[in-house]
């Protein structure tokens, strides 16, 4: 493994979470982001023929690249890291396995506008051109973090991926992934507060559920849309739809989308729930603070059958958001948006609710994962908690034997 594996602590929409180097890896070898008309800090153009062999023992992170740097075609190394500064930090201006190395990715670009170039130099004295990631993300940071934890899934071996927790008792598999879940619940609440502190309900309800119809490839794009066009524009069919999609033409991501995911449909499915009456995020608001008071149930099916959770998801699916979209994404902007916005506004104590309410878009495996440790079977099914345990605890690293934080 490399000799520093760094892991930041960062915010994103929904909250702090972690990101590990390794993303950032991801990220450059799988060349996702905006790979046209690229840049250094110094202004030389840069284009990527081939982004190198990923390093997973010591040295650069990257092997044998090949770069075009202001037209000149070059073969080296390529280091990743958080911070320009990292360079130095970890020691790289002083080993020689570095000297290879003729490009600097980072991530952030400096607060300073005065960069300090002597901090990206080699062992041998080679300065090298740094290249920002930052401004050519499709997406936001907790997407990448999230898409990289799912792939993950995906690669491991269903047995390999189970064992480290058949060899804990139930109660401390079921305790650890209960930890997962509520730093979930913890994080998606403490940016509903920001957010609701910043934009009020109206203007955070509008940018939220634009967030969720963008998936996690147009996330992004659809709020520079909720800012742009603001809400009331809406209502009253001042926005053209085409104009609005058109103006995020270049950032759209479309591959491997299904027709009814593609962003200018659900720019006409907003449209249609914004003129279908006047203050949807009103009626929203009145609906959650309706729902009954909700106390812990010992199971999820218990909490469902107390609540009437079948008869709630079809009333906000029809009748507070008028099928934007399918109830599985509904489901997914309730977990990740309006219950913790009804949290932090104080309409209700809606943590069980988002804890026992259906998932929303979830992979397979993570309910092959808690299905075989014993956490979701016929009369517990699967619920938003869990999925959203297993997805912090892979995040984490805690899937891996060693990386289990007991708690």
């Amino acid at each position: 493994m490399n000799e520093v594996r760094q892991v930041e602590e960062l915010h994103g929409l929904y909250g702090a979470f972690t990101m590990s180097e390794r993303v950032l890896q991801q990220i450059w070898l799988r060349r996702d982001f905006e790979c046209l008309d690229l840049r250094t800090a110094s202004g030389k153009a840069l284009e990527i023929i081939d982004p190198g062999s990923w390093n997973h023992g010591g040295g650069p992170d990257f092997l044998n690249a090949v770069l075009r740097i202001a037209g000149e075609l070059r073969t080296g190394d390529v280091e990743i890291h958080f911070y320009e500064s990292d360079w130095q930090a970890h020691g790289h201006d002083r080993n020689a396995n570095f000297n290879k190395v003729m490009l600097h990715v980072v991530l952030f670009e400096p607060r300073s506008l005065d960069r300090d170039i002597r901090l990206v130099k080699t062992d041998a004295g080679q300065g090298l051109e740094t290249f920002y990631l930052m401004p050519k993300l499709h997406c936001d940071l907790e997407s990448y973090v999230e898409a990289a934890a799912l792939r993950e899934m995906g690669r491991v071996d269903h047995l390999e991926w189970v064992n480290a927790f058949m060899a804990l008792d139930a109660a401390t598999r079921r305790a650890i992934l209960e930890r997962a879940g509520q730093q979930r619940w913890k994080q998606k609440l403490g940016y509903a507060k920001q957010r609701l502190e910043s934009a009020g309900w109206h203007k955070a309800c509008h940018g939220y559920l634009l967030e969720v119809l963008g998936y996690a490839r147009n996330r992004l794009p659809m709020a520079r849309i909720a800012e742009r066009y603001p809400l009331e524009l809406w209502e009253s069919g001042a926005v053209e739809v085409e104009t609005a999609h058109l103006s995020e033409c270049e950032h759209w991501a479309r591959g491997g989308q299904r027709p009814a995911n593609n962003p200018l449909r659900r720019l006409q499915d907003y449209m249609r729930l914004a003129q279908r009456g006047p203050d949807w995020p009103g009626k929203l608001r009145a609906a959650l603070q309706g729902l009954p008071a909700a106390t812990a149930d010992v199971s999820t099916a218990a909490f469902r059958r107390r609540v009437g959770m079948s008869i709630l998801q079809e009333e906000f699916h029809r009748n507070q958001l008028a099928k934007v979209a399918g109830l599985t994404r509904c489901n997914t902007a309730m977990v990740d948006a309006f219950l913790p916005m009804a949290q932090a506004e104080g309409l209700l104590d809606s943590f069980w609710y988002w804890w026992h309410w259906p998932a929303g878009d979830r992979p397979d495996r993570q309910y092959q994962f808690l299905k075989t440790v014993g956490l979701c079977d016929r009369g517990n099914p699967l619920c938003n908690g869990w999925v959203q345990g297993v997805l912090q605890l892979f995040i984490e690293g805690g899937w891996q034997g060693d990386c289990i934080d007991l708690p």
